[in-house]
């Protein structure tokens, strides 16, 4: 019948999206940034976005064959020998084009896995004026508590002179308090090489407004973060994401709120719908994303957030600044575009 062929190509469809991530994976991301502009027609002002920059980024990860790993004093005849997947190597670009100005850089990285718990990646970065090399390390102890140091040079191309060196560190756990709430906290420092901070980052991320274990609703709890970050332009920011949004396991929603002391504060919202093919009670574990959302940054204005995510690795972003808040043309493009 027609619903079982329909059926049947959304399992094969499946299985060979499958059968391509364990080949190679693939991510490209797209930045449109549009600008509302005024066009005249016909002796009218027609208000239109116009594309203002354009950011493209295209990465391509090769795994290396796969090592069987045979214990010499097997305890269990039963017990296959363990596959390990120890390295993968990366090949990307960047391309941007912003007021008619352009600019590409090519990336090369390797990551080695020794052992199931450590992660060792190795990056060089090449731009037209920069080249950028960086050693990482990353690691997860016994007690669940995640580690990683990150070292960077940057040389300047033909001045002959010594790169500046960076390093990163950061942590993460997952901890119980306040009768038994879980919170999840990372801290992230990085430092140059005289010892001067250059950002540090403290987010705190938990689940639900109170501890109900009696809550029989199908829906998760809310994911409530907030973070402390230094060296950025806005250094306190709150957020919260829910999942099953309308009691629908498709759309998903999120709401943050940053204050800076220059810029005032920044509040965002949007809201994400998956589209996947169905067949009965049958439904793809691939599923494309659309969202949109609003964003206001103090006195700078509105913006629209537009994005689209593929599941085989495409990502667009379209943001479109309508208008700033001082500008006599600010709610009526408002309520134009609405």
């Amino acid at each position: 019948s027609a619903e079982a062929l329909e059926l049947l190509l959304i399992v094969l469809e499946d299985s060979k999206q499958k059968k391509r991530q364990k080949e190679w994976e693939f991510d490209a991301n797209v930045e449109i940034n549009m600008h509302g502009s005024i066009f005249k027609e016909n002796s009218c002002d027609v208000e239109w976005p116009d594309v203002t920059s354009t950011n493209v980024s295209l990465t391509a990860s090769v795994p290396m064959p796969t090592q069987t790993t045979v214990t010499p004093f097997p305890t269990d005849n039963n017990q296959p020998p363990q596959q390990k997947q120890r390295m993968q190597l990366s090949i990307g670009g960047q391309s941007s084009l912003e007021k008619g100005m352009g600019s590409t850089r090519g990336m090369l990285s390797a990551n080695y896995k020794p052992v199931s718990h450590i992660d060792i990646s190795s990056e060089l970065v090449v731009g037209q004026k920069h080249l950028e090399t960086s050693l990482s390390s990353s690691t997860e102890l016994t007690n669940g508590t995640g580690l990683s140091t990150k070292m960077t040079r940057q040389y300047a191309l033909g001045s002959g002179k010594v790169g500046d060196l960076a390093f990163g560190f950061s942590s993460h756990r997952t901890l119980s308090i306040f009768h038994g709430r879980t919170v999840h906290a990372m801290f992230a420092l990085g430092v140059g090489s005289d010892l001067k901070m250059q950002y540090g980052v403290l987010s705190l991320t938990t689940w639900g407004f109170r501890n109900d274990d009696n809550d029989e609703s199908d829906s998760p709890p809310p994911r409530i973060t907030a973070k402390l970050k230094m060296g950025t332009q806005f250094p306190i920011e709150c957020a919260i994401d829910q999942s099953h949004l309308f009691d629908s396991p498709h759309r998903s929603g999120r709401a943050s709120l940053a204050w800076s002391p220059l810029q005032g504060y920044k509040w965002k919202w949007s809201i994400s719908r998956k589209l996947a093919k169905r067949c009965g009670q049958h439904e793809s574990e691939f599923a494309s994303t659309v969202g949109m959302g609003v964003e206001h940054m103090g006195m700078s204005g509105l913006k629209w957030l537009i994005s689209y995510q593929h599941p085989g690795g495409l990502s667009v972003r379209i943001p479109i600044f309508l208008s700033s808040f001082l500008s006599p043309r600010y709610w009526s493009r408002v309520l134009w575009i609405s």
